[in-house]
């Protein structure tokens, strides 16, 4: 068993003893028990893969990003959070989500090494677009700060230092 959120790094060791990093590839297996009176629409949030995964639910693909792979192929490196919405059959109460990662590009990191959340789709929009707000407020803060540092710099460029 692999703890998430955690590195594979000590699993792919007890594999190949010889493993110094986290390169590799692997899948996670959840069983989700739903409520009689569950949503239909639910949605999955990965806040940071590295290189590659597809998310599978009740056997169907809802999410490719990178293609993940055995082997190191070419690939765009889309990173960072994904968002997954999918339709979960009102009619089945169970839900099998499979999580297939590949990494061969940082050795420093892999595997599901962050939280992953699962709610409703309102639910895990809602967690995305705070972040995003979050994030975007960091950078307008950032943003005045070099504004008025340049402000600053501009009041002083005549002057002469005593």
């Amino acid at each position: 068993m692999i703890q998430v959120p955690g590195d594979w790094q000590n699993e792919l060791r007890m594999v190949n003893a010889n493993q110094e990093n986290s390169l590799g590839y692997g899948s996670y297996y959840l069983k989700v028990l739903l409520p009689d009176a569950s949503p239909p629409f639910l949605g999955l949030r990965l806040n940071n893969i590295h290189t590659a995964v597809n998310i599978r639910v009740n056997g169907q693909l809802v999410e490719s990003v990178n293609y993940p792979t055995a082997e190191k192929t070419e690939q765009s490196h889309i990173r960072g959070p994904i968002t997954s919405l999918f339709y979960a059959d009102p009619d089945k109460r169970e839900l099998e989500i499979i999580l297939q990662i590949s990494n061969h590009e940082l050795p420093f990191a892999g595997g599901v090494d962050q939280t992953v959340s699962y709610g409703t789709a309102e639910d895990v929009n809602q967690e995305t677009n705070l972040s995003r707000f979050l994030q975007l407020t960091v950078i307008i803060i950032l943003f005045l700060h070099a504004l008025y540092a340049f402000a600053i710099f501009l009041m002083n460029k005549g002057k002469r230092q005593t």
